[in-house]
């Protein structure tokens, strides 16, 4: 597989291998140049994407805030399809 360095330097890892190896924007790899003139990329460890630290931050947020739909007295359902009707007309 090959990939071409645009103007900034930067390259795009190919799809079929940010799958395999899990690959997420945000992490971190280490770039390492090796003595046969290739370059490795190796995933960091400590900056694996993890959901559930991703969940746990923003968990509770709105817990104290008044939902909408229920100051309106409505079902939440109900509630939605009136947002979307009278965003989308």
């Amino acid at each position: 597989m090959s990939v071409t360095v645009s103007s900034k330097y930067q390259v795009v890892i190919p799809k079929a291998v940010r799958k395999q190896l899990n690959i997420r924007p945000g992490q971190k790899l280490e770039v390492q140049a090796a003595k046969n003139g290739s370059v490795i990329l190796k995933k960091d460890a400590s900056s694996s994407y993890n959901v559930d630290a991703h969940l746990d931050k923003y968990a509770g947020i709105l817990k104290n805030q008044p939902a909408e739909w229920r100051k309106a007295g409505l079902d939440p359902a109900d509630w939605l399809r009136k947002q979307r009707d009278e965003e989308w007309g």
